[in-house]
């Protein structure tokens, strides 16, 4: 049987720290500082991140499925083939962020998220409207 991250971390301070594969499912990690962590495979599918910071992360590979990242910034975080299926992006910084070979991802989580100009995104997504 598959054992679970059992973290209540609320604005833990994992800034730079290494946690590569870590299992972090429907954990409590809301307001985290994951600014340049090292993520690469982490599982964090259905973990509350809301307000977490993930700028500069590195999230290659990282299973973020069903995560409630609402208001969550992850500027400038590395997401290749990382996985956002049905992942709560309501108002999440995406500024400078390369979403181009993100899996799962969909216009309407792209619509309630915050881009700019360079923010890449996958073929056959749209820019939306720039947040206010």
């Amino acid at each position: 049987m598959q054992q679970y991250a059992t973290c209540f971390g609320y604005r833990a301070n994992l800034c730079e720290a290494d946690l590569r594969a870590v299992d972090f499912r429907m954990a409590m990690l809301a307001g985290a500082n994951f600014t340049k962590a090292k993520l690469h495979k982490a599982q964090m599918d259905g973990a509350n991140l809301t307000r977490a910071n993930f700028s500069e992360a590195q999230l290659q590979g990282a299973n973020l499925d069903n995560a409630m990242l609402h208001l969550a910034i992850l500027q400038k975080a590395m997401l290749e083939s990382a996985s956002l299926q049905n992942a709560m992006l309501y108002q999440a910084n995406l500024q400078g962020a390369d979403l181009s070979n993100v899996k799962g991802l969909t216009q309407y989580q792209i619509n309630m998220a915050c881009l700019d100009q360079h923010t890449k995104l996958p073929p056959g997504l749209s820019r939306p409207k720039p947040c206010s």
